[in-house]
């Protein structure tokens, strides 16, 4: 097999391998494998009903997505390292070292409980959300073509600071803005009465489930302005999602708090084969 870029006419194959796999995980879907290509230097290698994805950062393979038999045989004829296998798998291992991936857990909550509509939250979410609501009042609006500019304008202002982090965060979400559409994005844009503006987008990870991907806001507005933008995107999908995916915290301390604060419900495993 030969790996190659992806590019966005792979979406419709790679979403009918991987919705008749059963494949939990975020990091199959297609947004998330379009978004991340250059800053995981994700290649891929597909076929008609079985595809490979290879990432230079990880220095190794996701698990293949096909028939299982097809996709265990792969595994063991390789060394390299294999991720997002699932804990089932993982008691298989092939004589090899195979362990959880805390790193790589996603975060799942549920959507009901960030919406404020049932279920139970953490104090600090409801702490944050109540003071940005008392400090703005805000509109919001479902995003369409007319924000883009708006968006775009957001990503250059934080792109041009030179002590800004997470740089490849932001290039990653300039890719999910500018193919909004092709990659089936959606999410809302906020603007507070003073004309201050952020942007919360996600897209569907599985038929019960809705990945929250990425967010951004014009550097005056608040910490809290994320937890209103968490809260309002909820109660936005609660009638077709009961579960939201906040994704992995990457072993970063401080991320690994921030979504501590919205109360998982659960984490959907990743174990890696060594």
């Amino acid at each position: 097999m030969t790996f190659r870029e992806i590019r966005l006419e792979d979406r419709d194959r790679i979403e009918k391998i991987r919705s008749a796999s059963g494949l939990p995980y975020t990091a199959y879907a297609f947004p998330a494998l379009f978004a991340w290509r250059e800053a995981y230097g994700l290649t891929i290698a597909l076929e008609d009903d079985f595809f490979v994805i290879h990432s230079e950062e990880y220095g190794g393979y996701f698990r293949p997505c096909g028939e299982r038999g097809r996709c265990y045989a792969y595994m063991k004829e390789r060394p390299e390292p294999f991720f997002f296998l699932t804990e089932e798998e993982s008691r298989f291992a092939w004589g090899r070292e195979c362990g959880e991936d805390r790193d790589l857990n996603e975060y799942i909550c549920s959507t009901k409980a960030l919406s404020l509509i049932a279920g139970e939250t953490t104090p600090n979410y409801r702490r944050r959300l109540r003071r940005f609501c008392r400090s703005c009042r805000y509109d919001m609006e479902i995003i369409s073509d007319r924000h883009r500019g708006e968006m775009e304008e957001i990503l250059t202002a934080w792109e041009q600071e030179p002590d800004a982090g997470g740089r490849e965060d932001l290039d990653a979400l300039r890719e999910l803005v500018s193919h909004r559409e092709a990659l089936g994005i959606t999410g809302l844009f906020l603007r507070t009465e003073s004309g201050e503006r952020a942007f919360i987008v996600g897209y569907e990870n599985l038929p019960d489930q809705y990945t929250m991907t990425g967010f951004l806001c014009d550097e005056t507005l608040p910490r809290e302005t994320i937890c209103a933008c968490v809260h309002e995107l909820a109660k936005w999908v609660s009638g077709t999602y009961p579960y939201c995916n906040l994704e992995e915290d990457l072993g970063l301390t401080g991320l690994r708090q921030a979504k501590s604060y919205y109360a998982p419900l659960y984490y959907q495993r990743v174990f890696r084969l060594i």
